[in-house]
């Protein structure tokens, strides 16, 4: 499922997906059958104008919420939930040359949490993106 909301100058974009695989049952509860994720994205424009003689260019600031979780369900053995999840959070600054042209920065903080529950593993670092859609 697909979304796009604008309110005001504020667009929110996102995506959510279940999927049903078929995993070979000797494969035991390492990889889950049932997954599903999503994610979303908050996008504001602060600045719109010439620059370099690019026409109509936009500065957006965006914020970008993930979460996937690879195995939905329970251990048989124990009935404890399985934890195999991703959650991230990405503020970002945005460039659009064009409605198909983005050059984007994102700080990425990720947690990761393994099967048994553990403590998630925590990861951040910077991304740097270049889209064009044609």
């Amino acid at each position: 499922m697909d979304y796009n909301i604008s309110i005001k100058k504020l667009i929110c974009l996102g995506e959510l997906a279940i999927i049903k695989a078929d995993i070979p049952t000797d494969l035991g509860q390492n990889f889950g059958n049932t997954q599903w994720g999503m994610h979303t994205d908050l996008i504001y424009p602060l600045w719109k104008g010439t620059l370099f003689r690019w026409r109509n260019m936009t500065l957006n600031v965006a914020f970008r919420f993930e979460y996937l979780d690879y195995n939905v369900g329970d251990f048989e053995e124990t009935g404890s939930n399985i934890s195999d999840h991703l959650f991230a959070v990405m503020p970002g600054i945005g460039l659009r040359f064009s409605p198909n042209t983005l050059l984007r920065m994102n700080y990425r903080y990720q947690w990761d949490t393994d099967l048994l529950g553990n403590p998630p593993a925590k990861t951040a670092g910077f991304q740097f993106g270049f889209a064009s859609y044609f």
